[in-house]
């Protein structure tokens, strides 16, 4: 029987694509009033057409990154691409765009409200509904109005990438103090920054621009510049790790299961991965694959074994690392490897100086300008206090995973702690507040970690509609069940990652499967009673098989025929 839903109202908060496909699946389920809220003019989020810088190159390659209704084009002519066909942030960006003009723009209308950012969501009178107060951002607009709006239910999809986290001490403002003259700037804003850092390194002859962090932004800011012929140092403890070969991965391997039961995740449930991860001569296959990865990335770019470019996470027990692809002349760890951008690992920035950063081995840096890359902290901090929990420490304890695979871990990697509390995510599977779970009035996206962000998300948005919709799901008990669950998947991810901190950001990481994506996206559709493994395969073959968001295409449908509905009827 259908449901009318037309005389409620549902917001999805948005600054990145989760919030793209979450409003598209809810169109198709027949919701009524979908209305986005976004601080930018443009879709996007960290791929905003604002964003996105030269020579930008994702984790990912063409057809990856993509939702099943709206195909990837590839360059047109082929311009920038590698020999892997890398993707661009610049072909992010567009697509994004024209899945917004397609399919988030009913009769000519955007669904997308432009230019407003949430300041606070609150649960409305007599607990009922959602409260959103939300300030106008045009930057043409004199004055920045401010006003309330009312929804029934709400998806957040901040993402974790929009609230910068300045070390102490290491602010601009700190600069100033001390006498150092250059620009100061968060690795969020250096892009549209970038042409006062140019000009500031370009009127300092013989003084680098300091970069302070070895992530993804860090690498990619340093070879920008170092690009451009302006002498760099990038500053960090470790640098995280870069996989590269010399060749492109087959997609039976990049795109396949292959890679994600090589890799632990909380509960194993083929016979394939706990012969991999409970036996000794598993676990010493995991292991050698692993480590084969590691040196054959810096096989690839022919790194001596003393260089500081060996100084980086490891690729197995941290989360640090992106994937580079084939070798490029013009990447990261390219330009380091020849010499054209110094490294300073191993060592932290202890303050600013008149002459630009002192670190804590006491050597000083001069600096023509300063980029701090020194990641995100929670975007919910300001806007929502109810997506995380108190853990005490103890409670951790109850949970143990005696994997082979994830004996001995690397001295200094430990799972203990001496905190007498833990701040923690509180979302069950990263999606729904745990203590909120009954109340089928408020759902996360964005929040899963996840090496393929297009089919997470695509999935994550049917199981929220699904979920607000009230169909039959395997959920939890109760609150109690359901935070149950959210400190196993703390424990868990401090056993799988000692040395990661990931989930202080719960906004970015509130559940880390990371690799093992796959799995967890068919525990989701499981979850919804639909087919998983979606991907096909023999006991023999389905570990090969490409994983591809095309097979996601029938969700919508599947689910009306679940609930009885043909496929042209509409709530």
């Amino acid at each position: 029987m259908s449901r009318k839903l037309g005389a409620n109202r549902y917001v999805s908060s948005v600054r990145a694509l989760a919030g793209l496909i979450t409003a598209h699946v809810f169109l198709k389920d027949g919701f009524q009033n979908v209305q986005v809220i976004c601080r930018d003019s443009t879709v996007g989020g960290v791929w905003a057409r604002g964003r996105v810088y030269p020579d930008m190159h994702l984790n990912n390659v063409y057809g990856e990154m993509r939702f099943s209704s709206l195909a990837m084009e590839s360059t047109p002519d082929g311009e920038g691409t590698t020999p892997d066909n890398r993707l661009k942030g610049i072909d992010a960006c567009r697509y994004f765009e024209r899945y917004h003009e397609e399919f988030l723009t009913p009769q000519g209308k955007s669904v997308v409200r432009f230019n407003t950012e949430v300041l606070q969501i609150r649960r409305g009178d007599a607990g009922k509904g959602w409260k959103v107060d939300v300030r106008e951002t045009d930057p043409n607009s004199l004055k920045k109005s401010e006003e309330t709006l009312s929804f029934s239910k709400i998806v957040v999809c901040t993402g974790g990438n929009s609230a910068p986290k300045i070390p102490a001490g290491l602010s601009a403002s700190d600069a100033t103090k001390v006498g150092f003259a250059g620009p100061v700037l968060h690795s969020s804003e250096s892009w549209t920054g970038m042409e006062s850092i140019v000009a500031s390194a370009k009127a300092s002859p013989g003084k680098h621009v300091v970069v302070v962090g070895g992530g993804k932004s860090a690498q990619d800011m340093s070879a920008y510049l170092a690009n451009e012929g302006i002498p760099v140092t990038v500053v960090c403890s470790k640098l995280d790790m870069f996989i590269s070969s010399r060749a492109p991965l087959p997609g039976n391997i990049r795109q396949s299961r292959l890679m994600t039961v090589l890799g632990p995740r909380i509960d194993l449930d083929t016979r394939l991965e706990k012969s991999l991860h409970n036996t000794w001569a598993g676990s010493k296959i995991v292991h050698r694959f692993w480590k084969y990865l590691q040196d054959e990335s810096y096989a690839t770019y022919d790194i001596p074994a003393d260089s500081p470019l060996r100084d980086t996470h490891s690729l197995f027990w941290d989360t640090r690392y992106g994937d580079q692809g084939v070798r490029r002349e013009n990447s990261f760890p390219a330009l380091a490897a020849s010499g054209k951008i110094n490294l300073k690992t191993r060592v932290h920035v202890s303050r600013f100086y008149e002459g630009g950063v002192e670190i804590d081995t006491g050597e000083k840096l001069e600096a023509a300008a300063i980029i701090l890359s020194t990641g995100y902290r929670s975007s919910w901090d300001a806007i929502f206090d109810s997506l995380t929990h108190v853990v005490n420490p103890e409670e951790l304890k109850e949970f143990s995973w005696h994997y082979k695979s994830l004996h001995d871990p690397p001295e200094g990697m430990s799972t203990l702690t001496s905190e007498t509390s833990i701040v923690a995510p509180g979302l069950y599977k990263g999606l729904v507040p745990a203590k909120s779970i009954q109340r089928r009035d408020i759902a996360i996206t964005g929040a899963i970690g996840t090496a393929n962000i297009g089919y997470v998300y695509e999935v994550s948005a049917h199981w929220i509609s699904s979920y607000f919709l009230g169909e039959n799901m395997r959920l939890p008990g109760g609150p109690e069940e359901a935070i149950r669950s959210t400190v196993r998947n703390l424990a868990w991810m401090k056993t799988r990652y000692p040395r990661s901190t990931v989930w202080t950001n719960p906004s970015y990481v509130s559940t880390f499967p990371q690799l093992s994506w796959i799995q967890a996206m068919d525990d989701l559709l499981d979850d919804m009673y639909l087919p998983s493994r979606r991907s096909g395969g023999n006991w023999l073959t389905w570990v090969f098989r490409p994983v591809r968001s095309e097979e996601l295409l029938s969700l919508s449908q599947e689910r009306k025929r679940k609930r009885g509905e043909s496929d042209t009827q509409t709530r």
